[in-house]
């Protein structure tokens, strides 16, 4: 795999787009929020709504009930005052206060089940309410499966951008850089060194003659040649467990069997305490390490 080198121009369109969809589902958001609130209020309205319509048709139904028995009793008192009328045992204003009390019941019983009607149609329009309900829900559905492939969107495009985003392993200072902006670049090539300057550490090659003494935690301390009057405080944190020779670019190999015996050395890293001067990597430093602790 190659890649260019350059001012991030791939990343900052990528950036836009995920500031879209980012936008986008903020907008998503918003209107789940206001659907699901329109969705509560219609329910909670429509409920009320249908409660008190089957109320009102219960009281309409009372109503009725009074108003025929009421009827009933009206047209009875007219039955018995009409053919009284006519032997002349009531006088003209008494039947026209019975028939005209029959005609008013007859009409308020009409009015209380014209008025049931009226609440019944109340009731039905409340009930019809309850779809308005139902569509705002899969509206609400709707909005959340387009907000999921949003999300997943801005998924592909952030893990886009964390692929063409190359992260340090930690905050520090740049030593060296060996590609230039408009350079190709393949995977695993070295771009750059660099190092925290809050992590400093000493490699001294012991030999192995003594070696066999050094311990983890051993203190030690270290003088710099820049710093001659400066001595630096630290503790051995790992040994080597094999000796330099063996990393060496290129291995002396020894077909002819002859053997010259060398002392070899083994790389001991020695962490340091906090430098008042700043080091720079590569300076010539001598160890001593306390191999009585």
């Amino acid at each position: 795999m190659r890649a260019r080198a350059g001012r991030g121009g791939h990343s900052r369109d990528a950036r836009l787009r995920l500031a879209t969809l980012e936008g986008n589902l903020a907008a998503h958001d918003a209107q789940i929020r206001q659907t699901t609130i329109q969705r509560d209020t219609t329910q909670q309205t429509t409920a009320a709504g249908v409660s008190d319509a089957r109320a009102q048709i219960a009281a309409a139904e009372a109503a009725i009930e009074v108003a025929a028995h009421q009827a009933d009793l009206a047209r009875a008192d007219f039955a018995r005052a009409d053919p009284q009328l006519g032997q002349g045992a009531i006088s003209r204003q008494l039947w026209d206060h019975a028939r005209s009390t029959q005609l008013q019941q007859d009409a308020a019983l009409r009015q209380a089940r014209a008025q049931l009607e009226v609440r019944r149609a109340a009731l039905t329009q409340a009930t019809a309410q309850l779809g308005q309900v139902s569509m705002l829900e899969q509206h609400i559905e709707v909005l959340r499966a387009e907000r999921a492939a949003l999300a997943a969107q801005a998924d592909q495009v952030s893990q886009e951008i964390a692929d063409r985003t190359l992260r340090a392993p930690c905050d520090g200072i740049v030593d060296i850089t060996f590609i230039h902006a408009g350079d190709y670049v393949q995977a695993g090539q070295w771009l750059m060194m660099m190092h925290d300057p809050d992590d400093v550490w000493v490699e001294a090659n012991v030999k192995e003659t003594a070696v066999g003494s050094v311990r983890v935690g051993q203190p030690a301390s270290v003088t710099v040649d820049a710093y001659p009057e400066l001595v630096l405080h630290g503790r051995v944190l790992r040994v080597g467990n094999a000796a330099t020779n063996q990393f060496a670019l290129l291995p002396s190999p020894n077909p002819s069997g002859n053997f010259t015996k060398i002392t070899q050395r083994v790389p001991v890293r020695i962490a340091i305490d906090k430098p008042e001067h700043p080091l720079q990597p590569g300076l010539m430093v001598e160890v001593s390490i306390d191999v009585a602790h």
